[in-house]
């Protein structure tokens, strides 16, 4: 990755920490998904089409979804790339009840490991 790559990156995910080749890898992946159809882009437009389509709507599911939003408290990173890899598994289309269902599962994974840390 370059610094170019991971300064861009750091602006789309400001909220996403600590996982640089992880969002690069995905906007990469993206673009050879446009490049399939027919589309070629630079990594900056990629990476610009990829906040758009596939970033942003995650996010906003991750946070606007009260449910979602209590479940998973204030990390987010773990959620989103549950979402992100079923999101790219789905075709780069984030579904909301795709999305819900992965930040979900994240929670219900957080509660039944507590619960036996504390019992």
């Amino acid at each position: 990755m370059t610094d170019n790559e991971r300064i861009l990156i750091h602006q789309i995910a400001g909220d996403i920490t600590g996982e640089d080749m992880a969002l690069c890898g995905s906007i990469q992946s993206y673009r050879m998904a446009l490049r399939r159809k027919g589309t070629n882009l630079s990594f900056r437009k990629a990476a610009e089409e990829w906040k758009k389509n596939v970033y942003l709507p995650i996010i906003s599911e991750l946070k606007d979804d009260p449910a979602v939003s209590i479940a998973i408290g204030k990390n987010v990173n773990e959620a989103f790339f549950r979402a992100l890899y079923a999101t790219e598994v789905n075709g780069f289309i984030p579904e909301k009840n795709m999305i819900r269902a992965e930040a979900m599962k994240k929670a219900h994974g957080l509660r039944a490991f507590i619960s036996r840390l504390i019992a």
